[in-house]
């Protein structure tokens, strides 16, 4: 038996690959749920990272019936809580909605948190109703395309952006 176990984790950030050593992190902060800011390199929990956006967050997802948890993992997960990220599609803001998508559903200003969760909430919204409160589907067409679901094709990338989604709503 062993009476120390070392775990390392690998964290995947924009583009640095950073391996910390668990027993470095507190333990106040859940272990699934935190992060290292690669300028500082300091440990961050995905709440603080999204608490700027709390406010309209639960604002919207009350508005439009949908639990904030979960707006709260896709957010995280598709920004890091960057208001200003653009993604290498041209997706945009917080909650990386395509320009398309964000313009048919009244966005004016992807780079607006407020206006971004909204627009954010409000599509999530549209995909439950399609996919029957389906959060596995919706995650599916809000990654790869409603086009991508109805034939069947999902991209790796959905497949782990689903399960990384769905892993941080239950730790939310």
């Amino acid at each position: 038996m062993f009476s120390t176990i070392l775990l390392s984790i690998t964290i995947f950030l924009s583009e640095p690959l950073i391996i910390i050593d668990a027993n470095q992190i507190p333990t106040e902060i859940p272990l699934m749920l935190r992060w290292v800011n690669p300028k500082s390199n300091e440990i961050i929990s995905i709440e603080q990272t999204v608490s700027p956006w709390k406010e309209h967050i639960n604002n919207y997802s009350l508005q439009y019936n949908i639990d904030p948890a979960l707006v709260a993992a896709v957010l995280y997960t598709e920004s890091r809580g960057n208001p200003n990220a653009v993604s290498h599609v041209g997706a945009q803001g917080l909650m990386q909605i395509m320009p398309n998508t964000g313009g048919s559903l009244g966005m004016k200003d992807a780079f607006d948190p407020q206006d971004n969760i909204h627009t954010g909430v409000k599509y999530i919204a549209q995909l439950m109703n399609h996919y029957d409160d389906d959060e596995y589907y919706t995650l599916w067409a809000w990654n790869a395309g409603s086009r991508r679901v109805a034939n069947g094709v999902m991209p790796s990338e959905t497949k782990k952006f689903i399960s990384k989604v769905m892993m941080l709503k239950e730790q939310l």
